[in-house]
């Protein structure tokens, strides 16, 4: 409804304006111009039809009386609207072009009344005026009306009396004159109403292209009435801060974006006048913004006008500013007090204006508390030698602390320098400088000062040079010396600060005292002479450090032996380092490892000769079956038509050979053994096979030798072992074949295998005994060793390398075991082997149920760190329809678990050594979290090491079997089975 006011409105004040344009001469387009003559048709028409109506009805009187007065009152009330109507000038214009009518119309009914007349004149009269009101138009009004005054005066000549026709020119003329001046009236107030129609259209020209300008401004703004409130226009980024979606028209203000009920308090436009811009700093909605206001026409309409420009970001960069400036001025303050403080507790303070290139103030302390204030110098170098005659920096330091130096490290970004050096004292002294140096700008002009501080770290210095001389050498007392004044400084050990006697502040005084701690007159004699400055100047000139021995008195009374170090801690400033060690302890130990070392020589002599004995038997041993194997098979070529002589040649040969090849391997063994290079062969055997083998070549060699053999087994835990049965065997028939050997005739060899589970394992002992020979009791100790036998002779008598028992023992050892021996001299001998193996007393029923085992259905977690390992153990696993869900490391394994439904993994397969969380702490982990099923989840570990630590670990952390890589599929099968499908 209000756009088709809106619509109607626009054409009223097109065709007003047009209806001006027209009585003001000028052409208007044909539309408006239809509507006009329409117009002032239908207002001629109606003028004649009252007209004829009142002469009808022959109530003129009643016209006359009336009229005059309602056209007069119609005129003032309108003329009075248009001066009061400023709102909108179209209804101005309206109210103008009406009073026209009523105006001219009132014209002819006053010059009636006045002057009186009949009907038929006022009739003709009113037509006359009713003529005027359609022809009646500024440029054509003036002619209109003389040549309608000529025609009245003449037409009254011919048709009325003279004196009638005199008193009709009259009228005329008083009513053109009238005319006039009432057309006039009308005709200024139509100009003005046209000009300020013109004004208008200008306006709402101008406030158009203002919006689209307004709506494409990143600056908010909105337009609102100065008296009423109500919003009249919001831009784009006015409705996007105030988070106006709907539709505005009609709202006020206060209530649009504050959502008040009354008007805000110090509204801005309520005292703001015309042509004054108000302006201040707004916060909405957590941002700042820049507020301008003023007092514009908007349509015809008085309005109030704001811009807001967002300053958020100007005014964080202001407020960081401030709190930058005040952190600087803080820290500048702070810098002055901490000088004011420390100036009489260090050699100098100085503060340099950089910018301008001056010492603007410098002050010279001492350890008195004495402060004096120097003038300001111009002169950078000159505050070096305000209390120093000479100072030792070198041209990098000289530059760094040079105005241009500290300037450009402060545009670096470096606030503090440090630096320390040698300087000589105005008393002589040397000391040791740090200077330290901050730098910093003045808060109220920007100007760069440096704050020095020139701080004497003697002592300091030279505690840390003589720290790094502790670190090399070792000490109990240090002494540092000036070679120019003979100052003396101590630092004791706590360990020996009990027997520091330092009674004197100065070198010959403490040296006086040292040389009364030396006991007899010779040595006393030595040490002055040693310790003199002098001397020690002399040697330091030649040798890095000078050292003296002697022996001192402690305060126990007992003597210990000293050394005396003696070098320059700074050579520049001609400070000497005395070190005194208590090398007695020093002494008594090299004497130990002086009878070690003769110790180790007899043993190295001793083993050298055993070897040599033991080349010399070997020799021996090999020559006799090379000359055995040689001869016979001269022998047998010679005696080939006797073919039992033969056979008894070659079953000769064949044992020499094999004989022959015992040593050599024997030899092997041993070299691979003392080269680290010896690994078992683990693979899986039965023992009952193995023990029936050992036994059949026991009871061989003992029925050759005459003696008596027998073999007790007293409990068996498996039918499955899992080791190195070759070597385990070699083990064995080297016990047995000594005993043999060393065993006379018609004695007897007992042998008894006992087996024990422990730690998931079987520990194998065997204990081999006889009654023959024994060993000596002072050989025992050496009965393992290599390169030795008991007599030499017993090579020649019994035969062998010598070496069986040491690459026995050695292979027991790798076994997780050992050999022991008991002997006494005459009586016999017991060897007891001891060994681990694993085993499964169900390995063999689990062997035949493993080919066609199926586990489909469960699921398997792997967690194996190396791809090429995972590629294996998957393919292993799925073979057996395993499903298998693969995690690289523990941690991931813990994630999934703990994510996983209870009961979904049946089993884990997991490595020990993997990154981020090994198997072991994974184990943990998963067995502590707080779920049901992981109690009872079996989790074997996989690893390359299957020794006893690695399997006390993994019970520890809860896993439930131990695989050792290469993995064995059937023994991962087996396994598995045991746990899941069991």
């Amino acid at each position: 409804m209000m756009k088709f006011c809106e619509n109607w409105k626009e054409k009223l004040n097109k065709f007003l304006k047009a209806d001006v344009l027209a009585e003001c001469g000028h052409q208007v387009d044909h539309e408006n111009r239809v509507v006009l003559c329409v117009l002032n048709t239908a207002m001629v028409c109606l003028s004649f039809l009252l007209a004829f109506y009142i002469l009808w009805r022959k109530q003129a009187d009643y016209y006359h009386e009336h009229m005059c007065i309602l056209y007069a009152a119609m005129f003032l009330i309108l003329l009075f609207v248009s001066f009061y109507s400023k709102r909108d000038s179209g209804i101005r214009l309206s109210v103008l072009i009406t009073v026209e009518y009523f105006a001219i119309g009132s014209c002819f009914a006053m010059n009636h009344i006045i002057f009186g007349g009949k009907e038929s004149t006022t009739a003709y009269y009113l037509l006359v005026g009713l003529a005027f009101c359609f022809l009646v138009r500024p440029i054509q009004m003036y002619l209109m009306q003389a040549g309608v005054t000529c025609i009245l005066a003449a037409s009254s000549c011919f048709v009325r009396e003279w004196k009638y026709a005199k008193l009709d020119l009259i009228n005329t003329l008083l009513m053109f004159g009238m005319s006039m001046v009432l057309s006039s009236i009308v005709m200024w107030f139509r100009m003005e109403t046209l000009k300020k129609l013109d004004d208008r259209e200008k306006v709402l020209g101008i406030t158009e292209l203002y919006q689209s300008v307004l709506d494409e401004s990143q600056t908010a703004a909105y337009v609102r009435d100065i008296r009423t409130y109500e919003v009249l226009y919001l831009n784009r980024k006015a409705k996007e801060i105030f988070h106006i979606n709907e539709e505005y028209a009609g709202k006020n203000c206060y209530t649009l974006f504050y959502q008040q009920k009354i008007p805000c308090q110090g509204c801005p436009a309520a005292e703001l006048k015309r042509d004054k811009i108000w302006q201040r700093e707004k916060r909405i909605n957590d941002r700042y913004y820049r507020a301008k206001g003023k007092i514009i026409d908007w349509c015809g309409r008085e309005a109030y006008v704001e811009y807001l420009t967002d300053i958020t970001d100007t005014k964080k960069m202001e407020m960081q500013m401030r709190t930058a400036h005040e952190k600087l001025q803080l820290k500048y303050q702070e810098e002055m007090m901490y000088r004011d403080a420390v100036s009489g507790e260090i050699l100098t303070t100085s503060r340099l204006n950089l910018t301008k290139r001056v010492v603007e103030d410098m002050r010279v302390g001492t350890k008195d508390g004495y402060e004096k204030q120097y003038a300001k110098v111009t002169d950078f170098r000159s505050r070096m030698y305000a209390y120093a005659k000479k100072t030792y920096l070198t041209k990098e330091q000289n530059r760094r602390l040079s105005p241009d130096g500290m300037l450009h490290a402060f545009k670096e970004g470096v606030n503090s320098l440090s630096e320390e050096y040698v300087a000589q004292l105005n008393n002589g002294r040397y000391v040791w400088v740090r200077v330290e140096v901050n730098l910093l700008q003045k808060p109220e002009n920007g100007e760069i000062i440096a704050f020095i501080y020139n701080h004497d770290v003697t002592r300091e210095s030279k505690l840390k040079q003589i720290l790094e001389c502790i670190m090399t050498f070792g000490y109990d007392e240090i002494y540092t010396v000036d070679e120019c004044s003979g100052q003396m400084d101590e630092f004791v050990s706590g360990q020996y600060a009990l027997d520091s006697q330092m009674e004197q502040d100065n070198y010959e005084g403490e040296l006086q005292c040292l040389i009364d701690r030396v006991e007899t007159p010779e040595e006393k004699k030595r040490l002055s002479e040693a310790m003199e400055l002098s001397n020690i100047r002399k040697h330091l000139k030649s040798q890095e450090v000078y050292m003296v021995e002697v022996s001192l008195r402690s305060k126990n009374g007992k003597n210990r032996q000293k050394q005396i170090r003696c070098m320059y801690l700074n050579e520049q400033t001609g400070t000497l380092l005395l070190m005194l060690s208590d090398v007695e302890d020093i002494v008594k130990e090299e004497k130990e490892k002086q009878e070690q070392l003769a110790k180790a020589l007899t043993m190295a002599e001793a083993a050298n000769e055993a070897k040599t004995n033991f080349l010399a038997g070997m020799s021996h041993e090999i020559r006799t079956p090379m000359n055995a194997i040689i001869g016979l098979n001269s022998m047998i070529r010679s005696s080939l038509d006797d073919r039992e002589q033969v056979l008894d040649y070659t079953e000769k040969l064949d044992s020499a050979s094999k004989y022959l090849l015992a040593l050599l391997n024997d030899i092997l063994d041993m070299s691979r053994i003392e080269s680290g290079n010896m690994k078992l062969a683990i693979r899986a055997f039965e023992g009952d096979k193995f023990w029936d083998n050992v036994n059949m070549l026991a009871k061989a060699q003992a029925v050759m030798a005459g003696v008596g053999y027998s073999f007790e087994r007293k409990q068996k835990l498996s039918e499955v072992y899992i080791g190195d049965a070759t070597r385990l065997e070699q083990i064995m028939v080297n016990l047995i074949n000594n005993a043999v050997k060393f065993t006379p005739k018609g004695g007897n060899i007992h042998v008894s295998v006992k087996e024990q589970e422990g730690d998931g394992r079987v520990q194998l002992t065997a204990a081999v005994s006889d009654n023959g020979i024994g060993i000596a009791k002072d050989f025992l100790p050496k009965v393992f060793d290599i390169f030795t036998q008991e007599h030499e002779e017993n090579t020649r008598v019994y035969g062998g390398s010598g070496l069986g028992l040491s690459i026995a023992r050695n292979y027991a050892r790798m076994m997780d075991g050992d050999i022991v021996v008991e002997s006494t001299e005459g009586k016999g001998t017991i060897f007891t082997v001891t060994a681990k193996l694993d085993f499964d007393r169900r390995k063999k029923a689990r062997e035949e149920k493993t080919e066609n085992i199926s586990f489909e259905g469960k699921r398997i977690l792997l967690v194996e760190d190396h791809p090429l390992n995972v590629i294996v153990a998957k393919g292993l696993l799925e073979k057996k329809q395993f499903e298998v869900v693969t995690a690289e490391n523990g941690k991931k394994a813990v994630e999934l678990m703990a994510d996983a439904p209870e009961y979904y993994f049946d089993a884990i397969l997991m490595d020990i050594r993997m990154p981020v969380l090994d198997g072991i702490g994974a184990a943990r982990q998963i067995r502590a979290l707080d779920r049901e099923d992981v109690k009872d989840l079996p989790i074997i570990a996989m690893t390359a090491n299957a020794g006893d630590e690695d399997r006390r670990q993994t019970k520890g952390a809860g896993m439930n079997e131990h695989l050792a890589k290469p993995i064995n599929p059937k023994l991962l099968y087996a396994t598995l089975q045991k746990y899941i499908l069991s």
